[in-house]
């Protein structure tokens, strides 16, 4: 199976009667249960619960797959005529670990989270890049330059050579306070510090 996401091949890792697909290369997943027939068409079923209340739901007549979700009444034409949920069937379904397949959905999906935010950072470097050679961010930067006549802010010795960004809330129109002019060795420290993805959250959405 390919990832419906980049179509990379998919991984594949087997519990119970689950099938987890999942892509190394952007971490989608597709969650499968192997009990499930090919020609799986839920429909509605009557199902009474352990407390004595008849309820709408779905279950599937090939497999006997019935859905965890309850359903209005209102959306079946006649309630009463619908057949009883098959219970022998639908046992089969049961023995699942969900507290397992919780545990491996949130791994795969913290991995996910992790890639798509790499891949927001290395977009963002790509931009800002772009950014530093326009025309609007050399007029910044001379402004910059010339109100902190050229002294480096950071350790207030060597010559300002360049001009860091304290924070990337207003990038591509930043007001000149958000910038301070640096050396290049501060600058290099600075930026080594900043390189976390964590610490771009203004970018990334976080």
């Amino acid at each position: 199976m390919n990832c419906p996401n980049c179509d990379n091949k998919c991984e594949e890792y087997s519990f119970d009667k689950l099938i987890i697909y999942y892509c190394t290369n952007c971490w989608d997943f597709i969650k499968h249960d192997s009990t499930l027939c090919e020609n799986h068409i839920p429909t509605f079923v009557k199902f009474l619960n352990n407390g004595g209340t008849m309820h709408l739901k779905k279950q599937c007549p090939n497999c006997g797959k019935l859905d965890t979700r309850y359903y209005k009444r209102e959306m079946v034409e006649d309630f009463d005529s619908l057949p009883l949920a098959d219970l022998e069937s639908a046992n089969k379904h049961d023995n699942i670990d969900y507290d397992k397949l919780q545990r491996i959905i949130k791994r795969y999906d913290t991995k996910r989270k992790q890639v798509q935010k790499e891949q927001a950072f290395g977009k963002f470097i790509e931009e800002h890049s772009k950014y530093l050679k326009t025309k609007e961010w050399k007029m910044r930067r001379g402004l910059v330059l010339i109100r902190d006549n050229y002294l480096c802010q950071s350790c207030l010795d060597k010559k300002a050579t360049q001009v860091h960004h304290k924070s990337y809330r207003y990038w591509k129109n930043e007001p000149l306070f958000e910038l301070v002019s640096v050396c290049e060795d501060c600058h290099n420290t600075i930026t080594e510090m900043n390189r976390d993805v964590v610490n771009f959250k203004n970018i990334l959405g976080d």
